[in-house]
C-alpha cells in the first residue's frame, strides 16, 4: 500500500509540474486584461483549463474564497495541498503581488516560464534514468539467453554420448 500511495502521489506531484505553466498563462491573459481582480480571474480561466489537478485545485480555492477566506489564507492552504516547489513560489509571488498592489502581469509570465523550466528539468531527469532502467530489466535476460545459447551445444553433445 505504502508504494501505491507513493505512486499516486508523485502521479500528482508531476501533473502539477506539467499543468501549472498552462494554468498561469491564462491567469496572466485574464489578469492582463483589467477586466478582472485576482479572484475574478480564477474563477473565468476555470472553464479554459483542461480537466485535471490545476482546475480541481482552482475550483477549490474559488469555493474558499466564496465562503470568505482571506486569499492570503486560502492560498497558503493551496501551496500546502500541492507541495511542489513551483507552486510555493507561484503562491509567494501572488501574495507578495497582492500586498504591494503589483499589477500581476509580468510577475505571472515569469512565474510561468520558470514552472516551464521546472517541468522541462523533471522530463530531462526522467530521461536521463530511462537507460539504467531499460538495463536494469534486459540484462537477466540477456544473461539467460547466452547460457542457454552456450550450454544448448554441450548438452545436446552429453546426450549423443549417451552421458
Amino acid at each position: 500500500p505504502k508504494m501505491y500511495y507513493k505512486s499516486v502521489a508523485d502521479d500528482r506531484i508531476l501533473a502539477f509540474k506539467k499543468e501549472l505553466p498552462g494554468a498561469i498563462d491564462y491567469l496572466a491573459l485574464a489578469m492582463d486584461s483589467g477586466a478582472f481582480n485576482l479572484a475574478g480571474a480564477l474563477e473565468e480561466i476555470t472553464g479554459y483549463i483542461k480537466p485535471g489537478v490545476m482546475r480541481d485545485e482552482f475550483f477549490h480555492l474559488i469555493s474558499d474564497l466564496k465562503t470568505g477566506r482571506g486569499m492570503e489564507t486560502t492560498l497558503n492552504d493551496f501551496s500546502k495541498r500541492a507541495p511542489t516547489e513551483g507552486i510555493a513560489a507561484f503562491v509567494n509571488a501572488l501574495n507578495n503581488a497582492n500586498k504591494l498592489s503589483v499589477p500581476l502581469g509580468n510577475i505571472l509570465r515569469a512565474r510561468a516560464e520558470a514552472s516551464r523550466k521546472e517541468a522541462n528539468a523533471e522530463i530531462d531527469k526522467r530521461i536521463k534514468t530511462l537507460p539504467t532502467k531499460v538495463m536494469l530489466v534486459l540484462t537477466p535476460v540477456t544473461y539467460v539467453c547466452i547460457l542457454i545459447v552456450a550450454l544448448a551445444p554441450a548438452i545436446t553433445s552429453m546426450g549423443s554420448l549417451g552421458l
